[in-house]
């Protein structure tokens, strides 16, 4: 989890100056969502679990659609993954097979006590989908390197990433709150759209102070 907090902290932060990339992660609840070149997925995160869904737009698996169903990616899952599943992850997968709109994934992921499983080994995990995940299980310096090279920014924003990742505990779900001028600090003042990073940050709890 840690790995995808500095990620999305970095994202909401460098919308601030390119706001037209917003789309690329995204929070809605406990559901994260995310594109990354030719794949798309949506990872929930609940108190008990982390199920994940992904779907690789280039996959031959796709052609197996509509016969195959989303869902039977978590056959090796236990009951109530596949109904977070149901409910939510796969919710964010729907695209149109022919004349039918169904969930669309290419491979799944999901968590077992501290454990992660899918029901394809690990090459065919990454090929179908999962291979951007692996940016998010490196160390944490290792983590701050990758958003400093991918959104060229300077170390005092890196630093700033830093303090609000320290603020939230490791945790999406812990809500903090920081002033404007904070925010201003870190980012700087001549972004071009504050609004859309005060609300991708609201997106994983931190809210940001105007008055």
């Amino acid at each position: 989890m840690l790995g995808i907090i500095i990620s999305y902290i970095s994202h909401a932060l460098s919308i601030a100056d390119y706001p037209d990339m917003a789309f690329e992660q995204s929070w809605d609840g406990y559901n994260y969502s995310v594109i990354y070149g030719h794949t798309r997925g949506t990872i929930s995160f609940t108190e008990e679990a982390i199920v994940g869904a992904f779907r690789n737009e280039r996959s031959d698996r796709i052609d197996n659609y509509p016969q195959a169903r989303a869902v039977d990616y978590f056959q090796d899952a236990p009951q109530h993954i596949q109904d977070i599943a149901i409910a939510d992850t796969l919710e964010y997968l729907y695209d149109r097979i022919g004349d039918a709109e169904m969930p669309v994934a290419t491979t799944a992921i999901w968590s077992e006590g501290e454990n992660l499983y899918s029901s394809d080994d690990e090459d065919v995990f990454y090929l179908q989908g999962g291979e951007f995940l692996q940016k998010f299980f490196q160390p944490e310096e290792q983590l701050y390197e990758i958003v400093a090279d991918e959104y060229e920014f300077k170390e005092s924003v890196i630093e700033g990433i830093r303090s609000l990742v320290a603020l939230k505990g490791g945790s999406i779900f812990t809500h903090v709150s920081i002033n404007m001028e904070r925010l201003i600090e870190i980012i700087g003042s001549s972004s071009e759209d504050l609004d859309a990073c005060i609300n991708a940050l609201s997106k994983i709890n931190i809210n940001v102070v105007i008055a």
